[in-house]
């Protein structure tokens, strides 16, 4: 099937096959095509011909979780990169990597963890630490993330491991907050922009409006830390700071950290 990347990987020095003539020869597949394209490419043009051994490796648990391909005598593993695809060659390029999620899925050789890891490690996945999740984890963590509480996982995971929302704000910034959607799987940006648009944003929007009227605008907030430095003999501030730096050390978020 000829396309753009045919011509790019032609040029780079590839042999291009097609995908059943690929397969019989091939020791790692990645199947790296759309979600919702793979199960029908993989499962009649790809499973069938793969020799007995042979490693098949995804970016991410969807398919392996919702058990979508019907995979043989064969290793099954996950690296999933804690990065937008547009940014993971470029920060292995930099040399900064990033850090992953792998997994091993069926271990039919008894290496397929050795093999997974090798392969993270070729493509800079180790370079800033690899976590060890299961594709099912993996699928609940990336779904949920992007359709409920995407802030919350950027938190715990993205901003202090990987970096993405720098990476995801910066293509933003240059094509908009739409078009830099392009840049995610097509799971991710169906995902996004579905539940974004259903979404019931009344509380939230009440949250804000209290804080911008009421904290901000009204000078609650204002009256509040002003009137905390002149407590405690004029150091009420720095007493308030180390509480709440107390506080901050024991809730879920610094627990969660402490886990990573």
């Amino acid at each position: 099937m000829a396309n753009s990347y045919q011509g790019t990987a032609i040029a780079d020095g590839f042999d291009v096959t097609t995908f059943a003539e690929g397969a019989k020869i091939a020791d790692v597949v990645f199947l790296l095509v759309p979600d919702q394209v793979a199960p029908g490419l993989y499962n009649s043009e790809i499973g069938s011909y793969l020799k007995e051994g042979a490693l098949v490796v995804v970016a991410s648990g969807f398919n392996i979780f919702y058990e979508r391909l019907e995979v043989g005598k064969v290793d099954v593993g996950m690296v999933a990169p804690g990065m937008i695809g547009a940014r993971v060659r470029s920060r292995f390029l930099d040399g900064g990597g990033f850090p992953c999620f792998d997994s091993v899925e069926k271990d039919f050789t008894g290496r397929a963890l050795e093999r997974v890891l090798s392969l993270a490690l070729g493509i800079g996945g180790l370079t800033a630490g690899a976590v060890y999740c299961s594709a099912r984890d993996e699928t609940l963590m990336d779904l949920f993330a992007e359709q409920a509480v995407w802030p919350n996982e950027a938190l715990v995971h993205e901003l202090w491991l990987s970096k993405e929302p720098a990476e995801v704000f910066e293509k933003c910034a240059e094509d908009g907050f739409i078009s830099q959607l392009k840049y995610h799987s097509t799971v991710s940006q169906y995902g996004q922009l579905s539940t974004s648009l259903n979404m019931d944003v009344s509380k939230l929007q009440e949250f804000f409006k209290n804080v911008a009227e009421n904290r901000i605008l009204g000078g609650g907030f204002t009256k509040e830390f002003i009137g905390m430095d002149n407590e405690g003999g004029g150091n009420g501030m720095e007493k308030k700071l180390e509480e709440l730096y107390t506080a901050a050390s024991t809730s879920e978020l610094r627990m969660g950290l402490d886990k990573v």
